[in-house]
């Protein structure tokens, strides 16, 4: 038998050869198995944007802006100074007539057509002249033997009888048998705290929301911008001692049905926001031609002004009016709600 230590050399010599064996072995490559390709997945197809829903806070919040954005465009015309006349704008053409050049003296009787602007092409203006009809007496013939009376032509069963002359005819009238009844004291209560509750909420909204000063001469014309939202747009006006006013208010009244406007109020409705229907908004304005920035300012203050709104172009077109000293004015103006600038 063989001893240990033989063993044991032996074993450690074959341990020592097997990483020999091993790099002597043959590589085994394996075959490369092409695996057949998945189909695409068809793509999804695009679903429609969802409509901006507007933004809501928490708590009572206030609108972003208590100011509306407009832009002043300068009409470039000879002036037609005048005031207390009228303006109406049809198809592009604002057509002016009669006004006071002083105090109550009619200018004149012509029909002024004032083009607008429109794109590049700019305002022009021409007059419309009367022309009076050709005076001509006409005869009727006559039947021989017939003499015609001052009344003839007139209904025979008529007569003819003086103003003061007429008989006095009384109007008998079925009396009441209480008399002059008073109104019932419940209707009295109840109208008096009607008074005072629309009192408090006057009070509330002018403590609550800028509001415009009081004023006449002014002019107030109802306008439509985007979505159906509709404004009163309040201009200008004397505001007592000679003292105009030359700025631009506008009051927010219900928007159209079925519009973009009136599904945004329904959704401020049930979150219990507020729409801003029934409050004033100062219009801050800018130049709506870059080309002439002096004309954000504006037609400067004045009162009694002619306007139109012209629905083509959801603007309302100014002209005349009286400014300080009492000087009559003569230019024209086109005020639009918005941003939107000419370059």
């Amino acid at each position: 038998m063989e001893t240990f230590t033989t063993l044991k050399r032996r074993t450690t010599e074959r341990l020592q050869s097997l990483p020999q064996s091993l790099q002597k072995m043959p590589s085994v490559s394996m075959p490369s198995v092409n695996m057949p390709s998945m189909p695409s997945m068809p793509s999804m197809p695009t679903m429609p944007s969802m409509p901006a829903m507007p933004s809501l806070g928490r708590g009572k919040g206030k609108p972003s802006s208590d100011a509306l954005k407009g832009t002043w465009e300068r009409i470039s015309l000879p002036p037609l100074p005048r005031s207390s006349h009228t303006v109406d704008v049809v198809a592009g053409t604002a057509y002016i007539f009669g006004g006071d050049g002083r105090v109550r003296q009619p200018v004149d009787n012509d029909v002024y057509a004032v083009s607008l602007p429109q794109g590049f092409a700019g305002a022009d203006c021409y007059a419309i002249k009367p022309k009076p009809a050709p005076q001509s007496v006409e005869h009727a013939p006559q039947e021989e033997g017939v003499a015609t009376t001052p009344s003839s032509g007139k209904n025979k069963g008529l007569t003819e009888i003086p103003l003061g002359d007429a008989p006095n005819v009384p109007i008998i009238r079925e009396p009441s048998p209480a008399g002059r009844a008073p109104p019932p004291p419940e209707e009295e209560e109840e109208s008096s705290e009607e008074e005072e509750s629309s009192r408090g909420r006057a009070k509330s909204l002018v403590d609550r929301h800028p509001w415009p000063p009081a004023r006449s001469g002014h002019s107030l014309c109802a306008v439509t911008t985007g979505g159906g939202r509709e404004y009163l747009l309040l201009m200008l006006g004397e505001g007592g001692d000679k003292q105009y006013w030359d700025d631009i208010w506008a009051f927010q009244v219900p928007s159209l049905g079925m519009s973009m406007a009136s599904v945004t109020d329904a959704v401020l409705t049930v979150f219990r926001r507020k729409t801003g229907e029934g409050r004033w908004y100062r219009v801050e304005t800018t130049a709506y031609d870059e080309d002439d920035p002096s004309a954000a300012e504006g037609p400067g203050p004045r009162g009694y002004i002619a306007t139109s709104v012209d629905h083509d172009e959801n603007a309302v077109v100014i002209w005349g009016g009286v400014g300080p000293g009492g000087k009559k004015q003569g230019d024209g103006w086109i005020l639009r709600l918005g941003e939107r600038a000419r370059g």
